[in-house]
């Protein structure tokens, strides 16, 4: 509790509500060419393969709220087969890196960071990120097409519900491992510092938990403000719920790299005592 209140309160240090901001606006920006780019490699090697960007439209779809199941709907119709020329793909690749550049220049500033990454290295690393996403999309998604062999467990065993090994992996173990995997990777990797894997781990742990909780507290906020909402913004109101979870999730992993931080530099406490004596 004191590491989660104190990533609260240096969330608030670091001028967290502006990073939160900055993400959200270069999410809006970035988010349909970085699909448009990562379909497109997919394209490249699987083809047509309808199943998969089904699958990988699903996958995004777990991060968001309910609430904001009407941006969604449209967003996820890019998530499919589509033939994108070299030009499109360079076109895509660069407005998706401003995505990870914002990213880097926040959590950056948050562990204080004094070096600054070369363009280079930069680019580079966000081109590791993207495939390293994409290999973790295939994995987990051999791991989806065993799931109907895990199914005949059910005639063996009378009390488990068919279709209840589905439910519980695709609903809700997945989309949690799936996420933690990429927000542990990132804790590990925007950063210019060497950052610890047990401190990634449990930010990352603490940050998964948060968005997943933070998923149903903001659908059911919306229930009771969606009449409000539409009284002031109409037809934006699906606009406006979508950025303000955007707003909130980036807000989350903020305070997630703040936990980082601060579990780092108590590391670092505990071992210059340790050499001084």
């Amino acid at each position: 509790m004191v590491i989660l209140w104190r990533g609260f309160i240096d969330f608030f240090k670091h001028d967290g509500p502006i990073l939160a901001g900055s993400i959200t606006c270069f999410f809006i920006m970035s988010i349909l060419p970085f699909f448009l780019f990562v379909v497109g490699i997919f394209g490249h090697f699987l083809g047509e393969y309808q199943a998969f960007f089904d699958f990988f439209a699903a996958r995004v779809a777990d991060f968001f709220p309910k609430a904001t199941h009407e941006v969604m709907a449209e967003i996820q119709k890019t998530i499919s087969y589509q033939q994108v020329g070299f030009f499109s793909l360079v076109l895509y690749a660069y407005f998706s890196y401003q995505l990870y550049f914002t990213f880097e220049r926040a959590v950056n500033i948050i562990f204080e960071s004094k070096r600054k990454r070369s363009l280079l290295k930069s680019t580079l690393l966000s081109f590791l990120l993207t495939f390293s996403m994409i290999i973790l999309l295939f994995v987990f998604f051999g791991f989806r097409v065993m799931l109907p062999f895990l199914e005949t467990l059910a005639q063996y065993l009378p009390w488990l519900e068919r279709g209840l090994i589905t439910r519980l992996i695709m609903g809700f173990l997945l989309p949690m491992v799936f996420w933690f995997l990429i927000t542990t990777t990132l804790f590990m990797v925007l950063p210019e510092k060497t950052i610890k894997l047990d401190s990634a781990l449990i930010g990352a742990l603490i940050t998964t938990f948060l968005l997943e909780a933070g998923k149903y507290l903001f659908t059911y906020y919306a229930m009771f403000k969606v009449s409000q909402l539409g009284m002031i913004y109409g037809s934006l109101t699906a606009v406006i719920l979508f950025l303000l979870w955007v707003f909130f999730a980036a807000s989350v992993f903020l305070m997630g790299a703040e936990m980082v931080q601060n579990l780092e530099s108590a590391r670092k406490e505990r071992v210059l005592p340790a050499r001084s004596n």
